[in-house]
């Protein structure tokens, strides 16, 4: 009766958007919910219906997105009587209500369950989980990099909008990064991958931003107005792309970057957000932000910086050493693509084109022998070697484990392709680090 006389009512409230439930009513709650508003829009007054509701009626919803059940850590659904469930309030008492969001939002993957092993506090009584651990960790990391760019962005800054002509290397990289992850977000929200949001907001965060791009510009930053700009800009496009999965802090971080400061970045727009997060614009960046040239040469850099410090790991070379890189002229030149970045985050003291001398440090890449010299009379040799033997255990296991699997043809042929070529990829890697352990240890044997 109240659908045939209120045509309004149901022009403004059905269909709805989005239904989200559990696999486990479709058959009892959500098709009759589908059968039911058909049926009564079908019959409805002639004012309040459409040709399609002439035809059989309207669904009550667009889209329904069945989620995952979260299960304990033996797979038993969660229930208070066996009270192997999880109260939000604990989390929120135990590690806050953003790492707890963050956290579910990692685990939304679909309609495959999830499991969450549980365990009681000893303290507090409270249920908890260490699956929280990682959002915590991701707020905490949050926190600090907004706390290190407010301590940048202090003073005045020059007028005018910085162009990508005037930026280094790592701006730009850091730039095109942020570009590709806007997109990623664009399309995982609207397909309801809330697991793929989580995942590449986490990289683009942590990897990309605090540990390369943040570590990369510490010693120049303070003297660069463009790599101010860019710092300021990416961190709060990051902070508007995380405010729906951990609002709380970002809210309050927003507040740290004072908007009224910041210089525009050519290609990032920004809308100004009226002092809260909450109705802050959305991130607009240009596709021309993606920069494959940037990201090719800085992912360069980052692997050279990744080999020297597995081959200083490897040695145990005290953090206070300062090396030198020997090799030849087409892997020392790598190190000019982004003046400073490699010499600062491996520890180096400098680098020169020329031949490996005897009893080096060694390491290969991009198929080159290099060496670090400087250290080898402070290194005690059979300390080194028993170091090196560790190392080629671990690798030769791991190596045997990767090639028993891609030796395997259910994984091979059914496993996403994806997934096999990053296996490969992944054998690959750790046969050269290997390779160059075992070199190592001809060299000290």
């Amino acid at each position: 009766h109240g659908f045939r006389n209120t045509p309004g009512l149901l022009g403004a409230f059905n269909p709805t958007d989005v239904l989200c439930t559990a696999r486990e009513i479709i058959t009892l709650w959500v098709s009759r919910m589908a059968m039911f508003n058909r049926f009564f829009t079908r019959h409805g007054s002639t004012a309040a219906r459409t040709r399609e509701e002439d035809a059989g009626g309207s669904a009550p919803f667009g889209d329904v997105l069945i989620h995952a059940m979260i299960q304990d850590g033996e797979g038993r659904k969660m229930s208070k009587s066996l009270g192997n469930g999880v109260d939000p309030t604990d989390i929120i008492h135990s590690h806050g209500a953003d790492a707890m969001r963050f956290t579910l939002c990692q685990m939304t993957t679909q309609t495959q369950d999830v499991r969450m092993p549980v365990k009681t506090d000893p303290e507090t009584g409270r249920n908890t989980s260490e699956k929280f651990d990682l959002g915590r960790n991701f707020v905490t990391k949050l926190f600090n990099a907004t706390k290190f760019a407010s301590d940048k962005l202090v003073g005045p800054e020059p007028g005018g909008t910085v162009r990508r002509g005037e930026l280094e290397l790592v701006d730009r990289w850091m730039l095109s990064r942020l570009a590709r992850t806007v997109a990623q977000a664009d399309d995982s929200l609207g397909g309801y991958q809330f697991s793929s949001l989580a995942e590449s907001l986490y990289d683009l965060m942590w990897r990309d931003f605090c540990d390369w791009y943040v570590e990369s510009i510490k010693a120049t930053v303070e003297g660069n107005a463009g790599q101010r700009a860019v710092l300021h800009n990416v961190l709060e496009s990051q902070l508007r792309l995380l405010h729906p999965v951990v609002p709380f802090v970002t809210e309050v971080l927003g507040k740290a970057l004072r908007e009224d400061r910041r210089r525009e970045v050519e290609g990032l727009r920004l809308r100004r957000r009226g002092g809260l997060m909450c109705v802050a614009a959305w991130p607009e960046v240009d596709r021309s932000l993606i920069d494959d040239e940037a990201e090719a040469s800085f992912e360069r850099v980052r692997s050279l910086t990744e080999v020297i410090r597995q081959a200083q790991a490897a040695s145990e070379v005290p953090s206070k050493a300062r090396l030198t890189l020997r090799g030849p002229r087409e892997a020392i030149d790598v190190l000019g693509l982004a003046p400073g970045v490699v010499e600062s985050l491996a520890r180096l003291g400098g680098a020169e084109a020329g031949s490996v001398p005897e009893g080096s440090i060694a390491l290969r890449f991009e198929g080159r022998d290099l060496g670090l010299t400087g250290l080898e009379s402070a290194v005690d040799p059979a300390q080194r070697a028993a170091r090196l033997r560790e190392q080629e255990t671990k690798l030769a296991k791991d190596v045997m484990a990767l090639d028993k699997r891609l030796g395997n043809p259910g994984y091979v042929d059914k496993a996403p392709a994806h997934l096999v070529e990053e296996t490969r990829q992944q054998r690959a890697m750790k046969a050269e680090e290997l390779e160059t352990i075992r070199k190592q240890l001809e060299e000290v044997s």
